[in-house]
């Protein structure tokens, strides 16, 4: 006789769908997923309250008491604040680099306009000297000024 617990395949967890959605009910149930740990990792990472988290089929009816008993013995707010700190520092982070690089390549496009702005000026006519000895230095004070933003970042990031 063929025992019907070791019969049953474990089927891998349940993950969101192309729009992110939650899985149903029924695959939570089937995957085994405990329904505390759902839970926490709902609240953790995302705004839901323990009310809305109540009302979600996903978590096989466990009442709104039973989430915020479990949320105050696993420190759920905790552990969401970890997780949207962390999330904070990540984009900051990403933002800063993005920044960064965009400023280099800024800078990089200024100094060979810089470099050509000299080319023009050694070639030039007495009469065209003074606006491009003008437009050099104007373009110099600009490259100091981004350089120095550069290496803020730069520093900042370390």
């Amino acid at each position: 006789m063929i025992d019907r617990a070791s019969a049953k395949k474990k089927r891998p967890p349940p993950t969101a769908d192309h729009q992110g959605a939650l899985p149903c009910a029924a695959t939570v149930e089937a995957c085994g997923i405990e329904v505390r740990t759902l839970a926490k990792v709902l609240y953790s990472t995302t705004a839901l309250s323990i009310a809305e988290l109540a009302k979600l089929p996903q978590l096989n009816g466990a009442s709104e008491r039973t989430l915020q008993r479990w949320a105050v013995r696993d420190k759920w707010a905790e552990t969401r604040q970890e997780f949207q700190s962390e999330w904070r520092r990540r984009a900051i982070a990403e933002i800063g680099q993005h920044q960064f690089e965009q400023r280099q390549a800024q800078l990089e496009i200024l100094e060979g306009l810089f470099a050509d702005g000299l080319k023009k000026l050694r070639g030039a006519k007495a009469k065209s000297w003074e606006g491009i000895t003008s437009a050099c230095v104007k373009l110099a004070a600009v490259i100091e000024s981004l350089r120095t933003s550069v290496l803020s970042d730069a520093n900042s990031a370390m």
